[in-house]
């Protein structure tokens, strides 16, 4: 996998296109210089070539070169040459402009330098990309890795730009941290309103639209579902599943007495309670339940069931009869109907009517 990153450039003087030639070409990053290549031009003299024609079309002011950074992921495995390979193919395919391609090994992650002359020698014009032009060079670049074996992530599917990972490098991308948030959010609620209601606590608000869920975030960002999928599936049909698992869970567990005898004494001990009696005497005297000791109880439920000590209602055997019901179990019945009255009357969120904008930058 390669991602590419366009360097911004400013208009400058053209002793900055020899600046930044003389550093892709350090020999300390080259393996002595032997991981560079040039197209359009030579080597020794590359600079003095692309300012002739600059000089020829008068083209000496402004931006002076295009300056494109390919990286690769540390899990293929990748040579020099072969790095340099492919930035060698990836530098031919822009018609006219003279560049040099340089592979720097010197860290961890192998990453190729493309750079190239503003100034077409054909046509006289200056460089001009569009973001479908940005597009085309990661799909070629894509390609290429492909070609060579390399793995490729496509963009919606574990893809991320070039500045989010730079981000969770050092610590976290504000796109990883709403995802950690949703998910969190998303195994705590048994109902929509229960998701909208985690994810406000923590000043995000979410619209439900035809083909995603929308968040909005405190400061105003906003960030569709399908943008958090390099984080895991968060469309808008598994975060529905997921709620509708969730509810069905707990409400199958509300008739089977021994798991929410031992749920109970679980959802105590996550709350940290030094009497672990304290929960059961609330179920037991048909109290209604602190949202904490709500979430704690249907933590406890979900957590008993990835342990394998819980047991669906439907697999249990039919000689269990109805009237042999332990009086725990109407205790907790009554107390987990008044969790659902006093949940049934909680008002309606009003979903935010917002027209979604697509996060695009000039960054594949």
């Amino acid at each position: 996998m390669a991602i590419i990153k366009m360097q911004k450039v400013r208009a400058g003087k053209p002793y900055g296109l020899k600046v930044v030639l003389d550093y892709i070409q350090n020999p300390d990053k080259t393996e002595n210089g032997t991981l560079v290549s040039a197209k359009d031009c030579l080597l020794d003299c590359a600079y003095q070539q692309m300012h002739l024609v600059k000089q020829d079309y008068q083209q000496l002011q402004g931006r002076q070169y295009v300056h494109i950074i390919q990286s690769f992921s540390l899990s293929d495995e990748l040579t020099g040459k072969m790095a340099l390979e492919i930035g060698q193919k990836l530098l031919d395919s822009f018609n006219g402009f003279q560049g040099l391609v340089a592979t720097h090994t010197d860290q961890q992650h192998i990453h190729n330098h493309l750079v190239l002359s503003s100034v077409n020698f054909e046509t006289g014009l200056k460089w001009q990309q569009s973001k479908k032009g940005l597009q085309a060079l990661k799909d070629l670049s894509d390609q290429l890795c492909r070609d060579y074996g390399l793995s490729v992530i496509e963009k919606g599917k574990g893809w991320k730009s070039f500045g989010e990972n730079h981000a969770n490098a050092k610590g976290g991308s504000w796109k990883r941290h709403l995802a950690e948030v949703v998910a969190d959010a998303i195994g705590q609620s048994n109902t929509r309103e229960e998701f909208l209601h985690f994810l406000n606590a923590k000043g995000i608000e979410a619209d439900f639209q035809a083909d995603k869920v929308l968040f909005i975030l405190p400061d105003s960002k906003k960030c569709g579902s399908d943008k958090l999928l390099a984080y895991g599936d968060f469309t808008k049909e598994n975060l529905m599943n997921t709620i509708q698992h969730n509810e069905l869970t707990f409400m199958d567990a509300l008739n089977n007495p021994p798991l929410m005898y031992e749920a109970v004494k679980l959802a105590s001990q996550m709350l940290g309670h030094e009497d672990k009696s304290d929960l059961q005497d609330k179920f037991l005297h048909g109290k209604s339940l602190s949202v904490l000791e709500g979430n704690a109880l249907k933590h406890a439920i979900h957590e008993m069931k990835k342990g394998g000590r819980y047991e669906s209602n439907r697999s249990r055997s039919d000689s269990s009869k109805p009237n042999s019901q332990h009086y725990l179990l109407m205790s907790i019945s009554t107390a987990l109907e008044l969790l659902l009255e006093e949940k049934g009357r909680e008002k309606q969120y009003k979903e935010p009517q917002y027209n979604y904008i697509d996060e695009e930058d000039l960054e594949l």
